[in-house]
């Protein structure tokens, strides 16, 4: 029994030592998961941070995108809207009188510049004045002299296409300007048109003397103190020293309706301008919408990789946890094994040792008779048994 117990101590301390090399064999490949793991969770944080950037470049550039499309929309409806009133104005410069008669048949009329309101400059604000000033000037026919004046009469009278006001364009000194000092707010007339030089002559005879005033009691002021002179307010009043002509609301002048539809035309160029460079920003955002959606495209892809190897990791980390406490366990479960296996053969080991010495102390004690054959074999039987 001792032998044996001997025999089965030696193949559990064998066994244990195996058991322990798979223990720590297990438990360092743990460690180096874990280490791994750390270093996967790392690369997965960036990762989502990453991703978490690409998300909101694209949510900005969709933002601008949207901004811009929403100007676009009211850009091309602004220009829309300009140039119908562009239109809807120019329908009004269609002559049906002598002077659109006149305009229409311009290569059968030698000399003809083209329609005063047309020619004329005039800052804003001092349209209405001017027409006032011009009086029927203001819608008439521009003519390079007095011989294309009457040519253009003689074309009317034979067409029977009604009559027309005509400024002639002659050469000549034009007449001095009143040597009158002006008002506060008032200004020359001549100072607010600009014109071609073929009619420039002519307008500065027909308004040398008009003074544009800013109401009715400067102009009254004025006339009444230098009696040479016509005093025009920005409303279209003329206050002269024996004509004045004014009152309510009148239908506009070609002069005018000109300016509003140069006004109505350059804002409509400005609406353009501006709806040109709202298409390149929108061009450019889109570009750049393109490009942070294939970013935010790219990171999401990139961060679900990284979790399905971080689950696949985390799986394998478990694993390998299981596996390194049950190569513990095992080497624990062999080392008690063995050292109750120890502990027995110790205890046979006292035991053999107890046996032997009553067997010894037996046969040295003299006995009057000799045990039986059986008593003898018994006891031999146990001190084989014990050793």
């Amino acid at each position: 029994r001792a032998a044996a117990t001997a025999d089965e101590i030696e193949r559990l301390a064998v066994a244990c030592e195996e058991a322990r090399q798979r223990a720590e064999e297990a438990q360092a490949a743990y460690e180096t998961a874990v280490e791994g793991a750390d270093e996967q969770d790392r690369d997965t944080a960036e990762l989502d941070i990453a991703h978490a950037a690409a998300k909101r470049a694209r949510e900005e550039a969709a933002a601008a995108v949207t901004s811009l499309e929403k100007a676009e929309r009211a850009a091309e409806t602004e220009v829309t809207q300009w140039q119908a009133r562009q239109e809807a104005l120019a329908l009004g410069l269609r002559r049906k009188d002598g002077a659109g008669a006149l305009l229409a048949a311009a290569d059968r009329v030698p000399g003809l510049v083209g329609s005063v309101s047309a020619l004329l400059s005039v800052e804003p604000g001092h349209e209405a004045a001017l027409a006032a000033a011009l009086g029927a000037l203001a819608d008439a026919v521009a003519v390079a002299g007095v011989e294309d004046a009457a040519e253009a009469i003689r074309v009317l009278k034979i067409e029977d296409a009604g009559r027309a006001t005509l400024l002639v364009g002659s050469a000549g000194a034009p007449p001095a300007r009143p040597g009158v000092p002006l008002p506060e707010g008032a200004r020359w007339a001549l100072d607010v048109v600009r014109a071609p030089a073929q009619v420039r002559p002519a307008l500065e005879r027909a308004l040398y003397d008009v003074a544009v005033v800013p109401d009715l009691d400067t102009a009254v002021k004025l006339v009444t103190a230098a009696p040479g002179v016509r005093a025009v307010t920005r409303d279209g009043d003329l206050v002269g020293g024996h004509v004045a002509v004014g009152g309510s609301a009148k239908e506009p002048s070609y002069l005018e309706v000109q300016a509003a539809v140069e006004e109505a035309a350059a804002r409509r160029a400005e609406a353009e301008e501006r709806l040109a460079g709202l298409r390149e920003e929108l061009a450019a955002a889109r570009d750049a919408l393109a490009e942070a959606t294939t970013r935010l495209n790219e990171a999401t892809a990139a961060k679900r990789e990284a979790e399905g190897r971080r689950n696949a990791a985390a799986r394998h980390l478990a694993e390998l946890g299981a596996a390194a406490k049950s190569a513990d366990a095992e080497a624990r479960r062999l080392a008690e094994a063995r050292e109750k296996a120890v502990t027995a053969r110790q205890e046979a080991l006292t035991q053999l040792a107890d046996l032997e010495e009553r067997l010894a102390l037996a046969q040295a004690t003299p006995i009057d008779e000799e045990p039986s054959t059986a008593e003898r074999d018994q006891l031999a039987a146990s001190v084989q048994q014990a050793r």
